[in-house]
Protein backbone atom coordinates (compact mmCIF):
# COMPACT_ATOMS: atom_id res chain seq x y z
CA UNK A 1 0.00 0.00 0.00
CA UNK A 2 1.36 3.42 -0.92
CA UNK A 3 0.44 6.24 1.44
CA UNK A 4 0.46 9.33 -0.73
CA UNK A 5 -1.37 11.84 1.48
CA UNK A 6 1.21 12.76 4.10
CA UNK A 7 -0.79 15.34 6.08
CA UNK A 8 -0.09 15.98 9.75
CA UNK A 9 2.71 13.84 11.20
CA UNK A 10 0.53 12.32 13.95
CA UNK A 11 -2.00 11.30 11.32
CA UNK A 12 0.76 9.81 9.20
CA UNK A 13 1.90 7.69 12.14
CA UNK A 14 -1.70 6.52 12.63
CA UNK A 15 -2.06 5.57 8.98
CA UNK A 16 1.11 3.49 9.07
CA UNK A 17 0.03 1.72 12.26
CA UNK A 18 -3.52 1.03 11.03
CA UNK A 19 -2.06 -0.25 7.75
CA UNK A 20 0.06 -2.78 9.65
CA UNK A 21 3.47 -1.18 9.17
CA UNK A 22 4.43 -1.49 12.85
CA UNK A 23 3.95 0.57 15.97
CA UNK A 24 3.99 4.30 16.48
CA UNK A 25 4.03 6.85 19.25
CA UNK A 26 2.48 10.29 19.20
CA UNK A 27 1.55 12.81 21.86
CA UNK A 28 -2.18 13.30 22.30
CA UNK A 29 -2.44 17.08 22.31
CA UNK A 30 -5.76 18.66 23.34
CA UNK A 31 -8.41 17.82 20.76
CA UNK A 32 -6.55 14.70 19.58
CA UNK A 33 -8.90 11.95 18.42
CA UNK A 34 -7.22 8.67 17.43
CA UNK A 35 -8.20 6.82 14.29
CA UNK A 36 -10.23 3.63 14.50
CA UNK A 37 -7.91 0.70 15.13
CA UNK A 38 -5.41 2.71 17.15
CA UNK A 39 -5.00 1.82 20.81
CA UNK A 40 -4.46 4.76 23.16
CA UNK A 41 -2.17 4.45 26.13
CA UNK A 42 -3.15 7.14 28.62
CA UNK A 43 -0.56 8.51 31.03
CA UNK A 44 -2.70 10.59 33.45
CA UNK A 45 0.11 11.43 35.88
CA UNK A 46 2.69 12.28 33.23
CA UNK A 47 4.13 15.77 33.83
CA UNK A 48 3.88 18.46 31.13
CA UNK A 49 6.57 18.26 28.47
CA UNK A 50 8.79 21.32 28.09
CA UNK A 51 10.47 21.73 24.70
CA UNK A 52 13.31 24.06 23.86
CA UNK A 53 15.47 24.60 20.82
CA UNK A 54 19.01 25.87 20.42
CA UNK A 55 21.23 25.92 17.35
CA UNK A 56 24.19 27.59 15.74
CA UNK A 57 24.65 28.24 12.08
CA UNK A 58 22.08 27.77 9.36
CA UNK A 59 19.01 25.64 10.11
CA UNK A 60 18.13 22.78 7.80
CA UNK A 61 14.69 22.77 6.20
CA UNK A 62 13.50 19.97 8.50
CA UNK A 63 14.68 21.93 11.54
CA UNK A 64 12.81 25.00 10.31
CA UNK A 65 9.69 22.90 9.85
CA UNK A 66 10.00 21.44 13.36
CA UNK A 67 10.36 24.90 14.89
CA UNK A 68 7.35 26.16 12.92
CA UNK A 69 5.25 23.21 14.16
CA UNK A 70 6.37 23.78 17.75
CA UNK A 71 5.55 27.49 17.53
CA UNK A 72 2.12 26.78 16.02
CA UNK A 73 1.30 24.36 18.84
CA UNK A 74 2.57 26.83 21.43
CA UNK A 75 0.19 29.45 20.02
CA UNK A 76 -2.73 26.99 20.32
CA UNK A 77 -1.76 26.15 23.91
CA UNK A 78 -1.50 29.83 24.85
CA UNK A 79 -4.96 30.51 23.43
CA UNK A 80 -6.62 27.82 25.58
Amino acid sequence: MVLRNRGHSARLIERYVVSGYGIGLAVAVPGFKPAAGVRVLRLPDFPPVVVGASWSGKLSNISKQLLAELEAEAQVQRAE
